[in-house]
């Protein structure tokens, strides 16, 4: 029981971070759109690429999105402990 109850708020937890950072703007486009964009078109150097020059906060808010809208995937959360990023 208690383990259904750890994925349960697990799950909770991973939609409100993506809740909170969706409809944030970086560069007059909203996180969501710029991050999924990046599905199947760009590898994780690439990202790096696109992302490096931005200031922290949205680093820090396409990160969070990445990280749990690719199932938390361990090189997206690699890329923020590169980059200063150490919240996801």
């Amino acid at each position: 029981r208690s383990i259904t109850m750890t994925t349960t708020y697990t799950k909770l937890t991973k939609q409100q971070a993506m809740d909170q950072t969706s409809s944030l703007l970086v560069d007059g486009e909203k996180v969501s759109d710029i991050v999924e964009s990046w599905n199947w078109n760009l590898n994780i150097f690439e990202i790096y690429d696109e992302i490096r020059d931005y200031n922290y906060r949205s680093k820090e808010a396409l990160l969070t999105y990445a990280y749990h809208f690719f199932d938390e995937d361990n090189m997206t959360k690699e890329l923020a402990n590169h980059l200063g990023i150490y919240s996801i």
